[in-house]
């Protein structure tokens, strides 16, 4: 179990550190919101592969439907962030932590996201690591619940797009 934890963490740290160095480089730390959704897929899919043990139903099934979310997620951020610049709120860090800046962002913006993404994936994380026994109706059950909650999260991103074209 500990292997897929710190394979998660390794991965984390190198996305993290990755676009903390793109975030300084153009000025944009909200560009770290584009990698969120990536960033969890990444993380769930090393821990996987460092857990060797690719023929589990269970954890083959969440990573399946943790890409769908993730990768729509960053796709959706990206596209509403292209062309605008850094996100408001963080030139607001940036103005108000001067030349503090390098070092706040790292820990208050990156450091913070790669441990909440650790937290969250937790449950992943553990299916990786004890996969269990072939399928049962709990993972049906989750799916569908992942896909009813995966619907409204798309067709209200949709909707907010809609609105604020029109």
């Amino acid at each position: 179990m500990l292997t897929v934890f710190l394979a998660a963490a390794v991965v984390v740290l190198l996305v993290m550190n990755t676009m903390f160095v793109i975030g300084m480089r153009s000025n944009d730390n909200s560009l770290i919101d584009i990698a969120y959704g990536p960033a969890f897929v990444l993380a769930c899919t090393g821990a996987w592969l460092a857990s060797g043990d690719g023929g589990h139903f269970r954890p083959l099934l969440m990573l399946g439907l943790l890409c769908l979310w993730g990768l729509r997620l960053g796709l959706h951020i990206g596209f509403r962030h292209r062309g605008r610049g850094e996100d408001f709120r963080y030139r607001a860090f940036r103005e108000a932590w001067g030349q503090t800046c390098v070092w706040r962002s790292f820990l208050q913006i990156y450091t913070l996201q790669g441990l909440v993404i650790l937290l969250i994936a937790t449950p992943i994380l553990l299916v990786v690591a004890r996969p269990g026994e072939g399928m049962v109706w709990t993972d049906v059950l989750g799916a569908g619940l992942f896909l009813l909650g995966f619907s409204f999260e798309a067709v209200g991103d949709w909707q907010l797009l809609r609105f604020k074209s029109n």
